[in-house]
């Protein structure tokens, strides 16, 4: 086999069928949860390694690879997470599960209380998709969605969510082997008391939820016509703290040069001088970030939510730019890149947006290896103003990005 070219995925399995429309009846909807919600389970079981590679199978949706778990496994604890998602799917059916929470916890010792570490929690409605009245009777609708739905629109909204996982999960702490996983099902209020005896809400009777500890960024609500899902992931403090202290800022870069604010949020790092914020004393204990913003929750600087992702990055990295020029005569280029920690586009835009603002301009030979930038200090304060305002008024830094700016050479 010829290795080099490219797989084709059509191909491969694919979890979903896009190859034709469907109707989105209540029955295709359910099917299609159920599919939404072994993905989320499975991706969050793999991203943990709390299984091994073998006890999953690969399939795809469209071109984006994900990991399920292998129902078919002899695997003890693989076979108690079948049954317990079984017992899930028949409550969805039924409209009675109102929660499925998948949560790692240290083992007690007897008299001991659980220590939960981590919960992924899918909160789960049942919609009329027309209306969007909420079902809570326990009867199948003849209602058909033809043409209504945007499945598309649902997959990507899947896809970000995985994505969300995995950039979350990568700085936890790792699962040790002291650490276990359970599933537990919530039920809503009218659901039969013997059905719940029946199933057993939980495996665990003296689970801890620490939903309100550590709220990690909210993820995209998945609706399908009759089904909508809801991911919060939450975290205990120790298991969290890798990823508290790492800048994660609208900037798009890790590099921690300057002061910085924490979101009361997510808990996450952001640049100061990303949201406006000039002042050294940045103990801004209201400071919400860009992600956690929302139409209840304002973000400490406004301007950056009407702006697109790409704009708001360019802006945030000219904001740190400049404020970090502001301080220096003569800089070279290449400490601009390390202390700022500025990819090779965010550079060459940097470059651009400096030399047409006339903010800098080159000293030595272009045949040195390394270039010094001479600073304009009043026109780099005059730009750091403008840069303040962008978004509430047309006065704004000109942005030249030519095409042949961005190739590197």
């Amino acid at each position: 086999m010829d290795f080099s070219q490219e797989i084709d995925t059509k191909l491969q399995p694919q979890l979903f069928d896009f190859s034709k429309k469907h109707s989105w009846t209540e029955e295709y909807s359910f099917n299609f949860t159920k599919k939404l919600i072994t993905m989320t389970i499975s991706t969050i079981m793999h991203l943990r390694n709390y299984f091994p590679s073998r006890e999953f199978t690969l399939h795809y949706i469209n071109d984006f690879p994900v990991l399920i778990i292998n129902e078919t496994s002899e695997n003890q604890e693989v076979k108690f997470f079948v049954r317990e998602m079984e017992k899930a799917f028949d409550a969805m059916e039924k409209k009675y599960l109102r929660r499925l929470i998948l949560f790692f916890y240290v083992k007690p010792k007897e008299s001991e209380e659980i220590k939960t570490l981590e919960t992924y929690a899918l909160s789960l409605r049942y919609d009329n998709g027309f209306t969007g009245n909420t079902l809570h009777q326990n009867s199948k609708c003849d209602i058909t969605m033809l043409n209504l739905t945007d499945t598309e629109e649902i997959i990507s909204s899947t896809i970000k969510m995985l994505n969300s996982c995995m950039i979350l999960t990568k700085n936890l702490i790792n699962v040790t082997p002291e650490i276990q996983a359970s599933l537990k099902l919530l039920c809503y209020g009218y659901t039969p008391m013997s059905y719940m005896n029946a199933i057993g809400e939980s495996a665990i009777s003296n689970f801890r939820d620490i939903t309100d500890e550590c709220r990690c960024p909210k993820n995209p609500i998945l609706k399908a016509p009759f089904h909508k899902i809801k991911l919060s992931m939450s975290y205990a403090e120790e298991q969290y703290r890798r990823y508290i202290d790492r800048v994660c800022c609208a900037c798009k870069s890790l590099g921690g040069y300057g002061s910085t604010l924490r979101c009361r949020i997510c808990k996450t790092l952001q640049h100061a001088i990303c949201y406006n914020i000039y002042s050294s004393d940045c103990n801004n204990t209201n400071h919400i970030c860009i992600t956690c913003s929302d139409s209840n929750l304002n973000c400490t600087d406004t301007t950056l939510t009407i702006m697109l992702p790409k704009m708001r990055e360019e802006v945030c990295v000219m904001r740190r730019v400049l404020a970090f020029m502001n301080t220096k005569d003569e800089i070279s280029e290449k400490l601009v890149r390390t202390e700022l920690d500025l990819s090779n586009r965010q550079f060459l835009e940097v470059y651009n947006t400096l030399s047409f603002n006339e903010v800098i301009h080159t000293s030595g030979n272009k045949d040195e290896e390394e270039t010094n930038w001479i600073v304009n200090k009043v026109r780099c304060r005059e730009t750091l103003q403008r840069s303040e305002h962008l978004g509430e008024k047309r006065v704004t830094i000109r942005w030249p990005l030519p095409k042949e700016a961005l190739v590197l050479k």
